[in-house]
């Protein structure tokens, strides 16, 4: 089963699509699982739903860089970064003690309900 799932999750490359303009990207609108191929960086199905990170230099029209799908379908929430400073982004998610937790670039860890994205606690890490 393992084996399987590892397969599954293996990631293909896609080029993003570039604009006009040399070193930009055009931001694309995400509103489905499908809408991710080539785009994530990671991917977890957590109680039902599927959770993406997108890789930094996805085109996303925002810095909402983790989202969560409904199984292989449509988009329930995106969570947006603490500071929602430029820079910042989700960078890795785990879950301890059956909670969902985002860890951001800028230090902070955030408790989400899974279900809705809304961050139930904030806590600076550094």
């Amino acid at each position: 089963m393992l084996k399987k799932l590892i397969s599954y999750f293996k990631k293909s490359e896609a080029v993003i699509p570039n604009s006009d303009k040399k070193g930009e990207v055009t931001p694309i609108n995400i509103t489905r699982y499908g809408d991710t191929q080539g785009l994530s960086q990671w991917e977890l199905m957590y109680e039902g739903i599927q959770l993406v990170i997108l890789k930094r230099n996805s085109p996303s029209p925002q810095s909402k860089n983790l989202l969560a799908f409904k199984p292989y379908g449509e988009l329930l929430w995106e969570l947006e970064p603490h500071t929602k400073q430029e820079h910042d982004c989700i960078d890795s998610v785990y879950i301890k003690n059956g909670e969902l937790i985002a860890c951001s670039y800028s230090c902070f860890n955030l408790k989400i309900n899974y279900k809705t994205g809304e961050v139930l606690e904030t806590h600076y890490t550094k």
